[in-house]
């Protein structure tokens, strides 16, 4: 799906008219709501990469071709040659072959979460839960987007360009016909239902990263690490109080070996927290007087 960087509107979308939704901007909503902080942005400029071996000697032609194409867009600093036609491809050290399957690592779960919330979206307007609707490029009244035009093998390449030709919705428009692509919206209103629906999955993945977050920090404190101090340390991720109380905390402390419930009562205080407190009842242990305060003190005696 071609888009721009993550909160940057591309100049390619179309104005949005009050209670509509561009599709490109629907996914990146949806796709927020539904995988909370794992959605980077990096999603929109994801495309279908098959897997490529580990090994440079395992790799079909169509591997390297994938490879190739990989290094091209993403490490022009390889200064690779440019390869002219869908079949050709430059040679490649282990080195290249190596940089080309890291590449595809790190972007295949960027893809799977983009394929996730197209399906998303798919699944809501079949059900009802979510109104698509489409109007002339050039302006026009308002349509609906056929569930129909879902039916095909090629039912993601509607996301591409958020476009569709009504007469001929399975891209097979013969040349001679006149160009009556519509873009596609969303409608608002289904926008926040279905955010709201999903809500609960971006908490739960929320909560799940601070799970992970205190547990080590558990493992090393124990029982000696209050609630109120794993409180401030997960404030970061954004979750409920609630959440924390009922989901966090006592999963973290789970995972670590302990109790689910902590233990009533004081925690076992380090050294250093206790003089600290001794010194704000008394104050600071006063110093020796000099040796000149000494004589000082005994002329005065004398006087």
């Amino acid at each position: 799906m071609a888009n721009g960087p993550q909160g940057k509107r591309p100049d390619w979308w179309p104005r949005e008219p009050a209670g509509y939704v561009f599709l490109a901007h629907a996914v990146e909503k949806i796709g927020s709501a539904l995988h909370g902080d794992d959605w980077t942005g990096e999603e929109a400029t994801a495309e279908e990469i098959e897997p490529l071996p580990c090994n440079l000697k395992e790799a079909s032609p169509y591997n390297r071709r994938q490879a190739e194409e990989l290094l091209q867009r993403h490490r022009p600093d390889l200064g690779r040659p440019a390869v002219i036609g869908w079949n050709g491809w430059n040679e490649f050290s282990e080195d290249d072959w190596k940089i080309a399957y890291e590449l595809e690592q790190r972007l295949r779960p960027a893809l799977k979460r983009l394929q996730a919330t197209q399906s998303e979206i798919v699944k809501r307007h079949e059900t009802d839960e979510l109104e698509l609707k489409i109007r002339p490029r050039s302006g026009g009244p308002w349509r609906d987007f056929n569930k129909d035009w879902w039916n095909t093998d090629k039912w993601r390449s509607h996301f591409d360009r958020c476009r569709i030709d009504p007469e001929y919705p399975n891209g097979n428009r013969p040349s001679w016909s006149e160009d009556d692509d519509h873009w596609i919206f969303v409608t608002s209103k289904g926008l926040n239902r279905v955010e709201t629906a999903l809500g609960p999955k971006a908490t739960a993945g929320a909560e799940k990263r601070a799970i992970s977050h205190l547990k080590p920090l558990l493992d090393v404190r124990r029982d000696a690490m209050s609630k109120g101090e794993a409180w401030n340390e997960c404030k970061q991720f954004n979750i409920s109080h609630a959440g924390f109380e009922n989901h966090v905390w006592p999963k973290a402390r789970e995972l670590a070996g302990l109790e689910r419930k902590a233990p009533p009562g004081k925690k076992k205080r380090e050294p250093v927290e206790i003089e600290q407190e001794v010194d704000q009842i008394l104050g600071p242990e006063p110093s020796q007087p000099s040796q000149k305060s000494r004589r000082k003190s005994r002329r005065k005696s004398r006087s």
